[in-house]
């Protein structure tokens, strides 16, 4: 009988695949309201590699509607580094160009970090041109002025923030930098306002389920008929064995 029951519990687990793994609470939450609107049951998970994170299971067979529904939703998120990524408390001394490199790379990251945060914003690219303080400069040389473009990917057709809000989001978050010398540029999602057609249903027995589920069905149907031959087959040799 447990050998019975571990291998319905082997084929339970089996019937579930790992879509993402390593994301933080907030992500994988993010992902399974996704899944279960658009009608794909997922399971959210510790992940066994690092406990502070989550994993997420779906069906077997479901992975590929799965993966176009968090294509079109733009999940799981992009994750930019910030300044703690680029200053760890030990290493090496950078040079003063480098530094002013890393600086700028990792003032991007966070004003990205920032926009991500806006509602129906996939992803989000900036690029910031800081111009480094010469020791000596002509009095009558104008000085250069920063300058940053940024480009907006979201789902909806039309851009869930104002170009100006952008602007002065990116100019707040540099110093000196005039809201007039950023460029803004939003692109629609290809997939922007479409919405993922209804599963295809089949017909299992007098069931019907999703077509991406057919075969995972089937497999558990035949696993209950297995097992009911064989809890059949042991209360018929118990029934004999008393009455001998």
């Amino acid at each position: 009988m447990l050998k019975i029951f571990g291998f319905i519990l082997i084929f339970l687990v089996g019937c579930s695949t790992e879509l993402h793994h390593n994301l933080e609470e907030g992500s994988a939450n993010d992902i399974i309201v996704a899944l279960e609107e658009n009608g794909v049951p997922a399971e959210k998970s510790r992940d066994p590699k690092n406990k502070e994170k989550y994993l997420i299971l779906v069906p077997s067979g479901s992975e590929l509607r799965a993966l176009k529904v968090l294509g079109n939703r733009g999940l799981p998120r992009p994750e930019p580094k910030g300044f703690s990524a680029f200053y760890p408390s030990q290493g090496f001394i950078p040079t003063a160009g480098e530094e002013q490199v890393v600086q700028n790379y990792a003032r991007s990251q966070e004003i990205r970090r920032s926009l991500l945060t806006i509602d129906q914003v996939l992803d989000a690219q900036v690029n910031l041109v800081i111009p480094q303080k010469g020791r000596l400069r002509l009095s009558s040389q104008p000085a250069s002025q920063p300058r940053a473009s940024v480009v907006i990917r979201h789902r909806e057709i039309d851009a869930p923030i104002s170009e100006q809000k952008v602007k002065e989001i990116v100019a707040g978050s540099v110093q000196n930098l005039d809201p007039k010398n950023v460029v803004v540029v939003f692109t629609p999602s290809s997939n922007a306002g479409k919405i993922l057609s209804d599963a295809e249903m089949v017909s299992v027995g007098p069931l019907s389920v999703s077509a991406d589920s057919k075969t995972s069905f089937q497999g558990l149907f035949l696993v209950l008929f297995l097992i009911i031959i064989a809890l059949s087959g042991m209360l018929i040799f118990f029934v004999f064995k008393r009455r001998s």
